[in-house]
């Protein structure tokens, strides 16, 4: 993984700045935005990238191009990682996050170990 984004994703997670969500890489609606682990890396490669999230009316989420579940394969290069959802000790990453749970703080100790 690309180490200055590998330090960029860790300090994002453990910021407290974004609303762990599921399901989706950004979900709006209610009083705030939530993203999953992936979707805060995926925040900020359009950060630097002077880009922004697509809003489609009715959809309850933002997607970036067609992707909106799943890690766009522009910033899986860009983050230098090998895959779209990285193993994470005994499970994806996603799953971490969607089923199992994980706060953001577990999910970067465990980025910061395994990647």
């Amino acid at each position: 993984m690309n180490k200055r984004v590998k330090k960029k994703w860790l300090k994002a997670l453990r910021s407290g700045e974004y609303v762990q969500g599921r399901g989706a890489l950004c979900q709006v609606g209610g009083d705030y935005d939530t993203f999953c682990y992936l979707g805060v890396l995926t925040d900020l490669y359009l950060l630097e990238k002077g880009e922004g999230w697509d809003a489609r009316p009715g959809e309850g989420y933002l997607r970036f191009g067609d992707w909106y579940a799943a890690l766009p394969p522009s910033v899986s290069e860009w983050a230098g990682l090998a895959t779209s959802d990285p193993q994470l000790g005994a499970a994806s990453g996603t799953a971490w996050n969607d089923r199992m749970g994980a706060s953001f703080s577990k999910i970067a100790d465990m980025i910061e170990e395994e990647l």
